[in-house]
């Protein structure tokens, strides 16, 4: 149960610091820090997946732990944490540190599945708000309003991927901008 408090305090850490990092752009906004259950969930899931042997685990549990990861990269970069070395001493940094070695491990002698962090490398110095990818493989990057005109500019004639359709406004972003595309 200790580890459980303990990683939700780190998650509300996140979650507060970001907060504060915003505030200055909502001045006198009250907010109260609420840990979603279902983060705290994907984290100890991710955790009891690792007591796997990675060389004995199923493509299955692979995919899961994958997509568990991208979850958390995705949550972790829209709260704008820095994957350092402090991160890393974290409990929620050593989770996905040992994760992704896992990961690692686990598609040695076959092809390795895209990552989402390999994606934000790929697709630099464009900073979408959110990065979202499916299990196909497709990625979408969103930006909400006002959205960088260049980021999207770069993003449709960056390399190593492929354009899937015109940018638009996704029904979920009103005044936003959504480009989807895949990796070549």
């Amino acid at each position: 149960m200790a580890f459980k408090a303990r990683l939700s305090g780190e998650i509300a850490g996140i979650i507060a610091a970001h907060l504060t990092q915003i505030n200055t752009y909502v001045p006198n906004a009250a907010h109260e820090v609420h840990v979603p259950d279902d983060l705290l969930q994907i984290l100890l899931r991710i955790d009891r997946m690792l007591t796997t042997a990675p060389e004995y685990s199923s493509f299955a549990q692979q995919a899961e732990i994958d997509s568990l990861l991208n979850e958390i990269e995705h949550f972790l970069r829209q709260m704008t944490v820095s994957f350092d070395d402090d991160f890393e001493s974290t409990l929620i940094g050593r989770i996905w540190s040992q994760a992704n070695d896992w990961r690692t491990r686990a598609s040695q002698g076959g092809s390795a599945p895209v990552r989402i962090s390999d994606v934000w490398e790929l697709i630099k110095p464009v900073v979408p708000d959110c990065l979202e990818m499916t299990a196909d493989g497709r990625c979408t990057a969103k930006w909400w309003k006002p959205y960088p005109v260049m980021d999207v500019e770069i993003l449709m004639r960056t390399e190593g991927i492929r354009i899937l359709g015109e940018p638009y406004e996704p029904s979920d972003l009103p005044g936003g901008i959504a480009v989807t595309f895949s990796l070549i």
